[in-house]
């Protein structure tokens, strides 16, 4: 486990707000913020997915950021990449959502094949 802090909890390129000069201008939608695992903050900028930027951003930066752990996030978000089927799965059962329902399960079939 790593050192605990208020994360943001949802950084993502979603999130980020840059300016005309790719400088960061800001970081929006605090909603999911919490205090948890330091490296709960990166996570979703080392995704491998279409929605996110590119993993090697992410890497950026957690490098800018001076963290010295970095394989132990890389370790976590692919770990929560792993699991995020399943987590999909149950907030759609959780909160009575046909949709996320769903959505999990086709993420479980694709993880299957």
């Amino acid at each position: 486990m790593g050192k605990k802090a208020l994360c943001h909890n949802d950084l993502s390129g979603n999130h980020i707000l840059l300016n005309e000069n790719y400088e960061l201008a800001g970081v929006i939608d605090f909603g999911d913020a919490c205090v948890t695992d330091i490296y709960c903050d990166f996570l979703y900028l080392l995704e491998k997915s279409e929605e996110e930027i590119e993993r090697e951003f992410g890497l950026k930066v957690l490098k800018d950021y001076g963290l010295k752990e970095i394989e132990t996030v890389i370790e976590y978000a692919d770990l929560k990449e792993e699991y995020y089927p399943i987590e999909t799965l149950l907030c759609g059962i959780k909160n009575n959502s046909k949709e996320l329902w769903e959505q999990g399960l086709q993420l479980l079939k694709e993880k299957a094949n």
